[in-house]
């Protein structure tokens, strides 16, 4: 409740002057703490203000909408992004991984024009929460043989999927 006050009064406080810094830190806090209504009047001022041709702006909003289980929404504000800034791609295939659409997710994947450490590091947690431990150990090794270097965050993933399946002893 108190987190919902605070958004609203900053919500308030944004207009045509605001920043993009700030909205993405205020659609941020409503995606992480669940508040939907309060995310999608955000969505409104961004809209209003013409924040939404900023990249990140969009990325942050399909993250959003992504988090909150309203993957239609998410899809439909991907449609309208930047499609050549990865982040976008990123935020929408966390967001159905999320919500256990590892087809989609796969689709949308295999139609990414190119594929970062978030991109894979993203698939491989998607599919070590999915209980797809064999799929994300092949994915570590397909990412490690195609140059890309993996972070923390894609190591973790991937040694947690490793201490899952079989994949160990024929490494």
């Amino acid at each position: 409740m108190v987190i919902s006050m605070q958004i609203s009064y900053w919500m308030h406080s944004v207009d045509a002057n605001g920043n993009e810094a700030l909205l993405i830190d205020l659609v941020k806090a409503c995606a992480r703490y669940s508040l939907v209504s309060e995310g999608q009047q955000l969505h409104s001022v961004i809209l209003k203000n013409d924040f939404d041709a900023h990249a990140f702006v969009q990325a942050t909003v399909i993250h959003f909408y992504g988090c909150s289980g309203l993957n239609g929404l998410a899809q439909i504000q991907f449609r309208f992004s930047d499609k050549s800034h990865i982040a976008s791609w990123n935020a929408l295939l966390a967001g159905l991984l999320r919500r256990d659409l590892i087809h989609e997710a796969q689709q949308l994947f295999d139609d990414m024009p190119e594929r970062d450490t978030i991109s894979c590091g993203t698939f491989i947690s998607g599919y070590v929460l999915n209980g797809c431990s064999d799929l994300a150990s092949q994915l570590f090794f397909l990412m490690l043989n195609a140059g890309v270097d993996p972070n923390e965050i894609t190591v973790a993933s991937a040694l947690s999927a490793v201490s899952e399946s079989a994949t160990f002893g024929s490494r």
